[in-house]
């Protein structure tokens, strides 16, 4: 079975399921928030923000006989604009985003522990600007993972299953369907795997791996409402952030742009996000920087800090925001 992840993140590893509340079939209005001046939606020229985060495991209060164990782990981020053909051979200056996503660690039954593994997600996603939506034209990342496969496993070889394999997804330029291709490179022989999808909604479609990023541009203040592929069940699905609550975030170690690190306090909004499914999982929790001010928006309304749950009730990955260096414009 092929696990689902959100944002490249999303994001993480072991899999995550989502669910949201709440709703609606508007349009998103998007503005450009990760500018210093708000208002740049279509002036993308010479942009680059570089974004490190610190990924930190914690653990679930249980007695479980089964758990999991991670060190430190890392999560990049970078944004910049390059000039890129569209299905139809014609170039045009796009964002290009990539993610790198890292961490190590182990699973335990009964005191017995497996060997260390490394788990690792690699993203590049290709889209238009604010103006457009951040239509997207293309998305592609490769996966190692190792995910449980059960909350009470009877062996420690049972428990849990490796993953490596790479999924690229392809958009027409009318965005009325997607090309899926999908290859599991745990095997050496195994031949690509193509399916393709009739984007058929009425509101915002963006691909799984741009929308920690496009939620920047959202007015967070209230519940948004959109709709992504979810490949885990090859069906796109809509997707809410729930009602904001307003939040002074205390980042203990920040540098922005190329400065000191020092004690940080950024005002946020804290959201929910998930799939609306009839399999509910678990939601991320997201604290966005606010807008400062939209032509002086100091924190660029930056994901400054996430916690995503690890499947089965193992655990918690918690994201925070260490270095930023942003788009000067």
């Amino acid at each position: 079975m092929k696990k689902s992840y959100l944002g490249g993140v999303l994001l993480l590893v072991p899999a995550l399921l989502l669910t949201g509340c709440g709703g609606g079939t508007n349009t998103l209005s998007i503005s450009a928030n990760w500018y210093r001046d708000t208002g740049l939606s279509d002036q993308i020229s010479q942009t680059y923000e570089k974004l490190e985060y610190t990924v930190a495991f914690q653990p679930a209060e249980t007695n479980n006989e089964f758990k999991a164990e991670y060190e430190a782990g890392t999560y990049t981020t970078e944004l910049k604009s390059e000039r890129r053909a569209l299905s139809d051979g014609t170039q045009e200056l796009l964002y290009v985003l990539s993610t790198s996503f890292e961490i190590s660690g182990k699973f335990i039954l009964n005191g017995s522990a497996s060997e260390q593994f490394t788990d690792t997600i690699e993203c590049t996603t290709v889209f238009h600007n604010a103006r457009a939506q951040l239509k997207p034209v293309r998305s592609e990342k490769t996966i190692k993972s190792h995910a449980p496969n059960s909350q009470t496993p009877s062996t420690l070889e049972s428990a849990f299953s490796s993953y490596h394999y790479s999924l690229i997804t392809e958009y027409t330029d009318t965005l009325d369907s997607l090309k899926t291709t999908y290859t599991d490179l745990s095997k050496e022989d195994a031949e690509p795997i193509e399916n393709e999808y009739k984007i058929d909604v009425n509101g915002t479609y963006l691909d799984n791996e741009e929308i920690l990023f496009a939620l920047r541009g959202l007015n967070l203040a209230s519940s948004n409402f959109f709709y992504s592929f979810n490949s885990s069940k090859r069906a796109i699905e809509p997707l809410t952030t729930g009602t904001a609550e307003s939040e002074d975030l205390l980042v203990k170690s920040l540098s922005i742009d190329g400065g000191e690190a020092a004690e940080t306090t950024i005002p946020c909004y804290k959201v929910a996000l998930g799939y609306q499914s009839s399999n509910p999982g678990n939601t991320q929790t997201l604290w966005y920087a606010k807008t400062v001010n939209p032509t002086a928006n100091t924190y660029r309304n930056v994901l400054a800090y996430m916690e995503v749950p690890v499947m089965y009730n193992l655990g918690t990955l918690c994201y925070t925001l260490k270095a930023a260096q942003f788009t000067t414009k």
